[in-house]
């Protein structure tokens, strides 16, 4: 039995009881992904058009409306889903499915197998009328966990969240999975809500809401979350845009001055809402605002609400400059974000957000280290965009870290395998078509004559490589009096590692990266060597551990060495003869 959490009991804004949005995927009218839906909102694009792809004009009166760019692929293989069931899956069901795969590889929780996950305690909450979806997904996925459905009309994304923050912070759960879809594959319902005077014939929401209860739950979710008011940068409003509700979410803002009070008159409250841009999105509404903000955040700029001209001479606050609509795009200066979300039967959600300022982090130096991309995708084309797209943010480590997991998926599920070399020289890019079989895995260690001056010394940026140097010069220092890793750190050609014994530093490079391979989990299947790589194969086989290594190699300098004190230099003839057969 869970323990009962009382909101008022939390400092929200403590460390251990913050809740974090670590993952986020959507589909939105003209817009396959979020990236293009942001896109879309900068650009100022009406994401409303009038057209019959969804049903021919003549069987609804609503025909402008905001759309899915395409509902009619699926990849039923890699879902684990037969083609005959597939047939007759709702659209709703299999852009769910994708959805949530797309939101766990945003969330760096990768699963490389779908339903071969055990102890996984998170939550499923679908904001939806259908049942099913939400407990689809958790057998999908293999999620252990409560997994429901809920409805409170437009608010239930807000409903969703508040269910799934009660649980995370009462420890029920873990992480949860909050989503929302609405589709429309008939012009019914959308008729229905026209005909009861709901939904407009260009699909905008009409209410009579009551502003005082608005202003109630703003007020208790704010003194719960404990910050000041004044704080809160913009308020993404419901913003049916008619003639009743938007005076009375207004009247919920300001009454008292909740959200206006203290304010310098050049900062007045800022407003917006994204249906403006994309329309109602009903049980969806809600998440189409918190992308919308949740790109704002992390791009520093606000887009735009569309179509606000005059202000409504029955909202006082606006035409006293109290609060502003955002008619342009506007910088985001690290704020809070509020969310107002309100169901035509009176459910009413609010929401507060607080930025993490990922935008100002400095990035990482090993960023632009010359470093090996791998990558494992369903199909050829999608390979070739995953690594255009990885070499056009070679410097984010962050980004290669959230993506890398993809290349130890079964082959079953990710049958193309791709590499590319980032922040090299040349572009090197191979992608290759996976038939089943692991290939074999083979060390190769060359002999002398592979050395160059400067060898290894990119590499003392990799911990596993700089302590491996670290140990072979102690051990040759104590020994033999060769201070290795200052050789590493300054190369020279004419020093006596650099110009008589090369074979040390060859051998230490060869050992430090059969460590770093090691580190990973590479395990060879078979090992081969030449000359003084027979040395480093005898440490990779396990024949030899680091210090005999490094002295067979120490030993193998001093003979070549003395060899030309007493024979005198010699000359090597490569003849190059004709074969017979």
């Amino acid at each position: 039995m869970s323990k009962k959490v009382r909101n008022s009991d939390l400092d929200f804004l403590a460390p251990e009881n913050e809740v974090h949005i670590s993952g986020i995927s959507g589909r939105f009218p003209e817009s396959a992904q979020l990236d293009e839906f942001y896109e879309n909102l900068i650009n100022h694009m009406d994401m409303i058009t009038d057209d019959e792809r969804r049903y021919p004009r003549k069987s609804s009166g609503i025909h402008v409306a905001g759309k899915f760019k395409e509902v009619d692929k699926f990849d039923s293989q890699f879902f684990g889903q037969t083609a005959k069931y597939v047939e007759v899956m709702s659209p709703d069901m299999r852009m769910s499915m994708e959805l949530v795969y797309e939101a766990i590889v945003d969330a760096d929780a990768f699963q490389s197998h779908l339903q071969d996950v055990d102890n996984v305690k998170a939550n499923v909450y679908i904001g939806n009328n259908p049942g099913m979806i939400a407990n689809k997904i958790s057998n999908v996925f293999a999620l252990n966990g409560p997994s429901m459905s809920m409805d409170s009309a437009c608010s239930s994304t807000l409903y969703c969240i508040e269910e799934a923050l009660r649980a995370i912070r009462g420890g029920v759960i873990d992480q949860a999975l909050v989503g929302a879809i609405v589709f429309y594959s008939s012009p019914y319902v959308a008729d229905d809500f026209s005909q009861n005077t709901m939904s407009k014939k260009w699909h905008l929401c009409f209410l009579a809401p009551w502003g005082w209860r608005q202003y109630e739950l703003i007020r208790d979710t704010i003194r719960e979350s404990g910050i000041d008011a004044k704080e809160m940068e913009y308020l993404e409003c419901h913003g049916t845009g008619t003639v009743a509700g938007d005076p009375q979410e207004i009247l919920g803002l300001t009454t008292n001055g909740l959200l206006t009070n203290g304010r310098d008159k050049d900062q007045p409250l800022l407003i917006g809402s994204v249906k403006s841009n994309c329309g109602h999105g009903e049980h969806a509404a809600a998440m189409s605002s918190l992308a919308k903000l949740i790109l704002s955040m992390k791009y520093g700029t606000i887009p735009a609400n569309l179509h606000f001209q005059t202000p409504n001479p029955k909202i006082p606050a606006l035409l006293e400059g109290r609060v502003k609509v955002v008619a342009e795009n506007t910088q985001y200066n690290g704020g809070y974000i509020g969310i107002n979300s309100f169901g035509l039967g009176g459910g009413n959600g609010h929401l507060i957000l607080r930025d993490t300022d990922t935008r100002n982090k400095t990035s990482s130096p090993a960023g632009r280290e010359t470093r090996l991309f791998t990558y494992a995708t369903r199909t050829v084309e999608g390979a070739n965009q995953v690594l255009d797209f990885v070499q056009e943010h070679s410097h984010s480590l962050e980004l290669h870290t959230l993506l890398k997991p993809s290349a130890v998926m079964d082959t079953l599920k990710m049958p193309v395998r791709c590499f590319t070399v980032l922040n090299g020289q040349n572009e090197i890019k191979e992608i290759e078509q996976e038939t089943g079989e692991r290939p074999p895995v083979w060390f190769l260690f060359p002999g002398m004559g592979c050395q160059w001056s400067g060898m290894g010394q990119g590499r003392m940026n990799l911990p596993i490589f700089r302590e491996t140097i670290k140990r072979l010069s102690k051990f040759l220092e104590a020994k033999f009096g060769i201070d290795l890793v200052k050789f590493f750190i300054k190369p020279s050609h004419d020093s006596p590692l650099g110009k008589t014994m090369p074979l040390i530093p060859l051998t230490a490079v060869q050992i430090g990266l059969i460590n770093i391979v090691r580190a990973v989990g590479l395990e060879p299947d078979g090992i081969l060597g030449h000359s003084n790589g027979e040395v480093a194969c005898a440490y990779a086989d396990g024949c030899f551990n680091e210090e005999q290594a490094i002295t067979v190699a120490y030993a193998r300098s001093i003979i070549g060495d003395k060899s030309r004190e007493l024979i005198g230099i010699g000359k090597m003839a490569a003849v190059v003869a004709p074969l017979f057969n």
